[in-house]
């Protein structure tokens, strides 16, 4: 098998041929062991021409053309790949219906996994560690939680700087959000009960009645480096973050909605009525954030007809709030298609595929460069502890890319 130079793109082909490889104008097809095939069983070279005309004629009559296997277009340059496909494109569309051939899809390359992984080793904390053990090393999700431990207080809340972006060492309902979505999302093979029974019972506790809400953060925030949006402000008795009801309110009841056996003393229905009632009154949609928080609870729910409520809604606001210019998604912070959809079974809430892959491809293309994606804002303030905390935030969002990538088999 000749070695693959990434990036490379996959298309469908015949089963029976393992590999193509097209490296500018040649091509190296490598087939399994097969009586009826026009390729010998030692790699030979063809024109891409001669290769798709053989196609037709191994595939003609379908039972010895299977789905998939793969194909590489090897080339240095885009415009290279796309000179190939625009001098093959009569080809490619008279046999598309035969070759079943599929859209090109960017793979992220071994190196730069590799390169990426580094990443996270060199500067994430033991938490973005042990997703990358889990998800791609054969860890266990007992290190996730293991991890997790050193964020949880002795009241069950989190903190810690579990959220990199306040440094608070006490518990706060938004960093306890935190730790239950790592719990919900990684842990769902071995659930720490007693960690989510402390969690919720510290959330009781700081439930505010009158808001029928809980405040991201307490005043103690300000003693502690943070980011300015994490600053309590004592003229509105709240951060600016709270002006956004759902956030982290929304998604902390989506969390006590999957967990409602552990829950006691809260409502959750009620909530859950409530933030629906809220996400519908709204008209123009100001904080991405806060419908980064009602996708959990969207999620949630076991009621089809309040499903179908919070899919409408949210849709709405994804069409308001995402940023459709891929030119300015790494080089400032907006909504991307990748912040609403999370993984390849996610509801994309009506972003086009043509987006998403387009983000996709982005992030592959970051991560080829650098091994690493890096945070589009800054503090402004704290300098020496923002230096830190960028770092940590480079191993957080590379460790977030490469889970995503899996999802979609990018990887």
């Amino acid at each position: 098998m000749i070695p693959l130079q990434k990036p490379y793109f996959a298309i469908n082909c015949p089963k029976n041929v393992s590999a193509i490889v097209i490296r500018e104008h040649e091509v190296f097809a490598h087939r399994q062991n097969t009586s009826r095939s026009m390729f010998s069983l030692t790699p030979r070279r063809y024109s891409p021409t001669s290769l798709f005309k053989g196609f037709s004629c191994l595939c003609r009559g379908g039972p010895v053309c299977p789905p998939v296997s793969m194909i590489s277009f090897d080339f240095g340059k885009t415009t290279e790949k796309m000179t190939f496909l625009q001098s093959n494109h009569d080809i490619l569309e008279y046999e598309h219906k035969i070759l079943m051939v599929g859209d090109l899809v960017k793979k992220l390359s071994a190196s730069a996994f590799q390169k990426s992984v580094q990443t996270i080793k060199q500067y994430g904390r033991d938490l973005e560690r042990e997703l990358i053990r889990l998800y791609f090393f054969g860890g266990h999700s007992s290190g996730v939680i293991k991890a997790l431990e050193a964020y949880q207080n002795e009241g069950g809340g989190f903190g810690g700087a579990i959220e990199l972006d306040f440094t608070l060492p006490l518990s706060s309902p938004m960093a306890t959000s935190v730790g239950l979505r790592m719990i919900s999302y990684h842990c769902k093979d071995n659930l720490p009960v007693d960690m989510i029974k402390k969690a919720v019972a510290y959330l009781k506790s700081t439930f505010n009645e009158k808001g029928r809400r809980w405040y991201a953060v307490p005043r103690t925030v300000n003693d502690y480096p943070h980011a300015p949006w994490w600053h309590f402000r004592d003229e509105i008795n709240m951060t600016y973050i709270d002006y956004s009801w759902g956030n982290p309110t929304a998604e902390i009841v989506g969390y006590l909605l999957e967990y409602r056996d552990l829950v006691d003393g809260l409502d959750v229905d009620a909530l859950n009525l409530l933030a629906l009632e809220k996400l519908e009154a709204k008209m123009e949609f100001q904080s991405e954030h806060e419908i980064y928080c009602y996708i959990p609870l969207y999620e949630r729910q076991t009621d089809i007809k309040l499903k179908k409520r919070y899919e409408a809604k949210i849709k709405e606001a994804v069409e308001q709030l995402l940023c459709t210019d891929p030119d300015r998604w790494f080089s400032e912070y907006l909504p991307k298609p990748l912040d609403f959809i999370k993984t390849k079974d996610s509801n994309y809430f009506g972003i086009s595929e043509q987006l998403l892959n387009q983000n996709l491809d982005m992030v592959i293309e970051s991560l080829e460069e650098k091994g690493e994606i890096t945070p589009t804002w800054e503090w402004g303030q704290y300098e020496g502890f923002w230096k830190e905390a960028k770092k940590k935030w480079t191993a957080d969002l590379t460790a977030k890319a490469l889970l995503q990538l899996k999802s979609f088999e990018r990887i």
